[in-house]
């Protein structure tokens, strides 16, 4: 299948150098070029949707805004990608606009090779077109702002050291205290305080640091469009999966710190999906539902949340792991990770929602289910050790 791409940008010394440099990382793809967004038009009536638009902030006669609005409505299966400068994201973010991916103007080949990367990744993996078209038209998705891709592309650097790092975080007071927070948390095993951030991006990793940035930005993004008490305990949950399912990482494979970091990155970011589904919904009747309308047998929300971290560039296995949490057997394969996650969920929400807490078995044929190990779960079944 031959994936296809519209560059559309007012300025031609721009367009041209797009084009080029993507001729030379992504061969494959189909480029569509054009300044005039008359002309672009017609690309986006019809069945054969284009995968990927990028497309300039300002453009002749109408914003790019506007063009991704139209693009939204006749278009959806196309991901839409604002080219913009600072002042531009900072007029994004001001509103609720149809843009799902921020590129930088100007990017370099990491930044647009990563858009392309998540494309291909959404268009071949495990949703389906309905439910790609589906959330596509939906007008609450939440933007991965700049300043977080900035620090997401440092944390995945591998040339980057943990004092850089730390020097990132520092200029940001909220980040900097929830990750002492969680650096200093006895529960997840560390022995000894620190208030060193060179130490904490030690203890805690990039992956796991890249998730709490993202967390602390949806937690803005969505304040205000979810009732408090709701929206006060999906992050509680949130923190108590993250938090259950890293110390069961850690007791089954304790000298592996990848599945660690994974299993709290999972459980932290699982409640993406919910914070996007409530936040459509007239606050006097807010719900999350176990409904699968998207793509049958996966609820929607755990598909919601998985096609998120998908499109910002999250391991394909915590995607999957958070995609398949509740529906294991839906699963291609099972992971160690997704194992962890299903069991944590399932012992939460024994405590939270009995009526659909559901265990899969197979997922234990994964995990030793030693004593010390069990010791981990409250309020799981006395007799989980024999299943």
């Amino acid at each position: 299948m031959t994936l296809q791409a519209v560059l559309l940008l007012e300025e031609p010394h721009y367009l041209q150098a797009l084009q080029r440099l993507l001729l030379q990382i992504r061969p494959q793809w189909q480029l569509l070029c054009t300044t005039q967004p008359e002309h672009a038009t017609q690309w986006f009536i019809g069945d054969n949707a284009p995968d990927v638009l990028i497309c300039d902030e300002t453009l002749a006669e109408q914003t790019g805004l506007d063009f991704l609005s139209f693009v939204q409505e006749y278009s959806p299966l196309t991901l839409r990608v604002l080219f913009a400068g600072a002042a531009g994201q900072q007029l994004l973010l001001a509103q609720q606009g149809p843009v799902q991916l921020l590129l930088g103007k100007p990017c370099d080949e990491a930044e647009l090779s990563a858009v392309f990367d998540r494309a291909e990744r959404l268009a071949q993996g495990p949703f389906s077109r309905h439910s790609r078209y589906q959330i596509g038209q939906i007008q609450t998705l939440p933007v991965l702002r700049q300043h977080v891709a900035q620090l997401q592309r440092l944390l995945e650097d591998s040339a980057t050291d943990n004092r850089q790092i730390a020097n990132a975080i520092a200029r940001d007071a909220g980040l900097t205290a929830k990750l002492l927070q969680i650096a200093n948390s006895s529960y997840l095993g560390y022995a000894s305080a620190t208030s060193d951030l060179i130490e904490v991006a030690g203890r805690l990793g990039r992956r796991l640091i890249a998730a709490v940035v993202q967390s602390l930005q949806l937690q803005e993004q969505f304040q205000h469009k979810i009732r408090e008490d709701l929206h006060e305990n999906l992050q509680q949950r949130a923190f108590a999966l993250a938090t259950l399912s890293n110390r069961l990482a850690k007791s089954q494979q304790p000298q592996n710190k990848q599945l660690a970091e994974q299993a709290f990155v999972a459980g932290l970011m699982h409640i993406i999906g919910p914070l996007v589904m409530l936040s459509g919904q007239p606050i006097a009747h807010q719900q999350v539902t176990q409904e699968d309308m998207l793509q049958e047998g996966i609820a929607d929300h755990c598909l919601l949340s998985s096609y998120l971290l998908t499109l910002w560039g999250f391991d394909e296995v915590v995607c999957n792991a958070v995609l398949y949490r509740r529906d294991v057997n839906q699963a291609p394969q099972f992971t160690p990770l997704l194992a962890l996650l299903h069991l944590a969920s399932y012992v939460l929400e024994l405590a939270s929602d009995p009526d659909h807490a559901v265990l899969e078995l197979d997922a234990l044929k994964f995990l030793r289910l030693t004593p010390e190990f069990l010791a981990l779960l409250p309020g799981a079944p006395a007799n989980l050790l024999q299943s």
